[in-house]
């Protein structure tokens, strides 16, 4: 419980002041925030890792449930997924599997033109004071990431085919 307390003290925090790279500052002083870090902010930041917390303050701010679902994964059992919905946006929570062992939440949709990828790293480092992401690509996706702590991982992505964002934080244990 003193671990939930800690992270959620840690990434549910007011914003904190972080350290823009020189190319993805002006960037960032121009544009608005991207509307999936606003998504993510009104779900996945109240309340994670308490998926309970995150599912209230999702259907508070108007994100409509869909059937709930179960995952299975052979490396972690059977982990439950409830979904829900928001204009282009869905909302995925995965709860811990029998072991324990990990669980997430994760916003995602389509996106209509450019989102460059520093942008939307940008505005999310800004949203939940982590800090500057590390780049890479994978799969036709580019990425940033960013280690809040040793267990805790949050990412973005943007895919070009079909166009698609997706900003989720991940705790394994």
């Amino acid at each position: 419980m003193m671990r939930i307390k800690r992270l959620h003290a840690t990434f549910g925090a007011t914003i904190l002041a972080c350290v823009l790279t020189p190319n993805l500052a002006p960037a960032m002083q121009t544009a608005s925030p991207p509307p999936l870090v606003d998504a993510f902010a009104e779900t996945c930041r109240r309340g994670f890792p308490d998926l309970q917390i995150v599912r209230q303050s999702a259907l508070a701010a108007g994100w409509v449930e869909a059937s709930p679902e179960t995952v299975a994964s052979e490396a972690q059992g059977t982990a439950p997924l409830s979904l829900f919905r928001k204009g282009p946006w869905t909302l995925f929570l995965t709860g811990p599997g029998p072991d324990g062992s990990s669980q997430s939440c994760r916003v995602a949709g389509t996106v209509e033109g450019d989102l460059p990828i520093g942008q939307l790293a940008s505005a999310a480092s800004l949203a939940l004071g982590v800090g500057q992401a590390q780049f890479s690509r994978s799969s036709g996706a580019e990425l940033a990431r960013w280690r809040s702590d040793p267990s805790t991982l949050v990412q973005a992505s943007v895919s070009r085919g079909p166009r698609s964002a997706s900003l989720q934080v991940r705790v394994n244990r």
